[in-house]
């Protein structure tokens, strides 16, 4: 069996088959359990990296292509998708591992060979030789990650890296890999990053975060743009125009207001700051959680808050209810919101260099972490 879907720019989904024709797409829930089952057999399997994204598997009899699936919007391909990205991940990585350990024995086999050869040598010229550590040179490869960026460029097909961010779903995780290696971030990181640094600690908040976020956002400062929002940090208009901000200032040790205008966002320093005091107020709404912070600065509080709601399916409960509570399962519930990102925090953490390293403060001085409150990630 052959099957097909296609799905289009509108994140509509059209189902065919070798011997039935076409189907409107929630006939896949009749194939749903046999795709899955195929994924657990897979023979072979190909991701492109081209804008729509482009999935093919087989077993020994049965094929399924998936067309355009960076802009399917439907839960149950989501699954199969990610199932089916978990499977191609998994296969290149042992691939590149052996490749690893076939470049290091063949390396090894050279050295000690050159090596023989070269001693061989001296003792038939009668020179007595000793070894030492510099004559011989190995590599070491320790990190895998760093092998697949470097050596096979299509392992990175998970995120799109254009500004129109697509919406996909994680079912047991949110690790969608690292883009840091990309050209995107580099110019970012080169040209803003310095600038990030010299403001960010001002209100307690890591410039590592603020840079991930102004890469995810904008990754340079266009003020002729057109859209809602405004600058490198894309700060949202309709909610900031012409209204304030307090945040705490560690450097005066006081709460400090600033007065937001288009105008003024124009000026790429200006529009760091107000990210950054903006992203402390959504710290302080969040009880600290770096996680539910990070996914605000997207959302804003009153749709984080819808999210929860629906996760628990109670419409009476408080962001402090959840917070003090809290469990990173709502974050799969962020599909039933229809605005936004519903991976924002994933593809802010896309652009994180170490996220183990990532501390922000609070007024009182207390470090905020994000290993304190992730607990899926």
């Amino acid at each position: 069996m052959k099957i097909v879907i296609n799905v289009n720019k509108n994140g509509q989904n059209v189902l065919s088959t070798f011997n039935n024709g076409f189907y409107r797409y929630d006939s896949l829930k009749y194939y749903k359990d046999y795709i899955n089952m195929m994924l657990n057999g897979i023979d072979k399997i190909d991701i492109n990296d081209k804008k729509s994204g482009t999935i093919s598997f087989s077993d020994s009899n049965d094929e399924v292509s998936i067309h355009g699936f960076l802009y399917n919007k439907n839960p149950d391909l989501r699954k199969i998708i990610n199932h089916a990205k978990k499977v191609f991940r998994e296969k290149k990585e042992a691939e590149l591992r052996r490749k690893r350990i076939k470049r290091m024995s063949l390396f090894a086999a050279s050295t000690i060979l050159s090596t023989g050869m070269y001693v061989s040598a001296m003792i038939n010229k009668g020179t007595d030789y000793e070894f030492t550590n510099d004559d011989i040179k190995t590599e070491t490869y320790d990190n895998t990650l760093e092998i697949l960026n470097n050596e096979d460029k299509s392992i990175e097909y998970s995120i799109p890296d254009t500004n129109e961010e697509v919406s996909e779903y994680v079912e047991d995780s949110v690790d969608f890999g690292s883009r840091v290696m990309t050209e995107k971030y580099k110019n970012a990181k080169n040209n803003y990053y310095k600038l990030i640094k010299s403001i960010a600690p001002t209100y307690g908040i890591d410039p590592n975060i603020m840079l991930a976020i102004a890469t995810q956002e904008c990754g340079v400062h266009d003020i002729n743009r057109q859209g809602p929002a405004m600058g490198l940090m894309q700060i949202e208009l309709s909610v900031w125009n012409n209204n304030s901000i307090t945040a705490f200032n560690h450097a005066t040790n006081s709460y400090e207001t600033i007065q937001i205008t288009k105008d003024k966002l124009k000026d790429v320093s200006f529009n760091i700051k107000t990210a950054c005091m903006i992203f402390q107020s959504y710290l302080n709404k969040s009880h600290n959680n770096l996680e539910v912070a990070i996914q605000m600065y997207n959302y804003g509080p009153g749709n984080v808050l819808k999210t929860f709601q629906k996760h628990y399916n109670n419409y009476s409960l408080t962001l402090d209810d959840v917070l003090n509570n809290y469990d990173s399962e709502w974050l799969n519930s962020r599909e039933n919101i229809k605005v936004g990102d519903k991976l924002y925090l994933e593809h802010v953490l896309s652009y994180v260099e170490d996220l183990d390293s990532i501390t922000c403060f609070d007024a009182n001085n207390n470090e905020i972490r994000y290993s304190n409150t992730a607990k899926t990630l």
